[in-house]
């Protein structure tokens, strides 16, 4: 487990963020989706993202 923190200290340092920062981030973008109407449920999204990977 020591090592996961190792490297999330890392990528914090490198990049300027704290968790705080990354939930304020997600609930801002949680909150203007749901004024949109939300996400549609996509049940071939993931076939759909999957082949365009494999290409």
């Amino acid at each position: 487990m020591k090592k996961r923190d190792e490297i999330t200290e890392l990528l914090q340092k490198l990049y300027g963020f704290s968790d705080e920062d990354l939930l304020r981030d997600f609930k801002a973008v949680e909150a203007e989706m749901d004024a949109e109407g939300g996400s549609l449920p996509d049940p071939e999204g993931f076939e759909r993202l999957w082949e365009k990977l494999k290409l």
